[in-house]
């Protein structure tokens, strides 16, 4: 077996490096090693490095960190990617934390407190899409508790948003109800600058309230691409405590990926599968859900 650190949203990193000063998501070295040695040159935190770096001396470093084990002796070993398949479940991820970017710095699992190993110590349960907030204090998450033996695939877990706080070294989950919190699958957060949180949610709320309010009473969520078995994926917003949970995006297959602009945009890919298309683009829309407008895509890859 093989341990590797990653961040799989390497695109926010020069944003981190900006606005969260107190605090830096690592970023994605190409072929899988470990982050913070294998970082070109001499490696982040490396002993050649000067004194005076701020990235070696002032900053932890989180990431996510997972186990992973070819099927057969000399298989290529890969992890999780497909962005048509965010509710993709696999066991054996912790998020981590380092007290700066040195290979001697302390190392902290953070998410272990949230669901235990097993009694052969392998992680059962799943974590991805951490980001950082604004002012260096928090790390927002996507975690999935391990699977029930025996159970339904309606009753398994589903993907919750986490919030882990520096100051406090306090773990919690963002919605608090578990009825609430289970209610679908919620992926990929990011911190709005109000402090409210945007993230992609299968559970298509506002759709539902929509069409109960016009008499529909047997609502279906919205399937990706007329599917039986796989909920499309919107943009959802909260408050920084779980509440005011409101639908923003309405799309027949998946938006993901949310990110913020300088103007206060949300910026997001949305996956056009609807007729002869079959293409992911990036579109944009303020955070009330006004003004969606089509960025990049359509002609170009």
């Amino acid at each position: 077996m093989q341990d590797v650190s990653y961040n799989m949203f390497s695109h926010h990193f020069s944003r981190a490096l900006m606005q969260a000063p107190r605090i830096l998501p690592t970023a994605t070295c190409w072929p899988l090693v470990m982050a913070l040695s294998g970082c070109g040159g001499d490696g982040i935190g490396s002993e050649s490095d000067d004194a005076t770096d701020p990235v070696q001396n002032a900053l932890p470093i989180a990431y996510i960190k997972r186990t992973l084990t070819p099927e057969d002796e000399g298989d290529p070993i890969s992890f999780p990617t497909d962005l048509e398949a965010p509710a993709e479940f696999t066991p054996g991820a912790a998020l981590h934390l380092r007290s700066n970017a040195s290979l001697s710095a302390t190392e902290t699992n953070l998410t272990d407190t949230a669901f235990e190993p097993d009694e052969n110590g392998e992680r059962l349960y799943d974590v991805k899409d951490v980001e950082v907030s604004y002012d260096g204090n928090k790390l927002l998450f996507a975690m999935r508790a391990p699977e029930i033996e025996d159970a339904d695939d309606e009753d398994q877990p589903t993907w919750n948003i986490w919030e882990y706080t520096l100051d406090t070294a306090e773990l919690s989950r963002v919605i608090g109800s578990d009825i609430l919190a289970e209610a679908g699958h919620d992926v990929e957060p990011y911190y709005l600058p109000n402090g409210d949180i945007v993230f992609s949610s299968s559970r298509q709320s506002r759709a539902k309230e929509i069409l109960l309010s016009e008499g529909k009473l047997k609502f279906s969520n919205q399937t990706e691409g007329n599917s039986d078995d796989a909920d499309a994926f919107n943009l959802h917003t909260m408050d920084s405590d779980g509440n005011n949970l409101t639908q923003i995006t309405f799309n027949q297959s998946h938006d993901l990926d949310p990110s913020v602009l300088s103007d206060g945009r949300i910026v997001f890919t949305r996956w056009d599968n609807a007729g002869n298309q079959d293409r992911m683009s990036l579109y944009t829309l303020y955070p009330d859900g006004s003004q969606l407008s089509f960025l990049y895509g359509a002609h170009s890859h």
